[in-house]
């Protein structure tokens, strides 16, 4: 299981997810830099280091 491809707060800026968001999105589309094969689907949890977070799911058109 992949996890934190796009190098996170490490290798990007810090703005709580945004980056994770982008980063799951181009997955989807298979235009990562970094990408995971055959990805369809992707889930996003971010927020800032307590509490509230939110995650998002975002999928191919043909999982949707």
């Amino acid at each position: 299981l992949p996890l934190n491809t796009s190098g996170g707060n490490l290798a990007e800026c810090y703005m709580h997810g945004l980056e994770l968001i982008t980063e799951a999105v181009r997955q989807i589309r298979g235009e990562s830099p970094n990408q995971v094969e055959n990805a369809k689907v992707a889930m996003v949890t971010s927020g800032p280091m307590v509490t509230p977070v939110s995650n998002s799911i975002f999928g191919s058109e043909e999982v949707l």
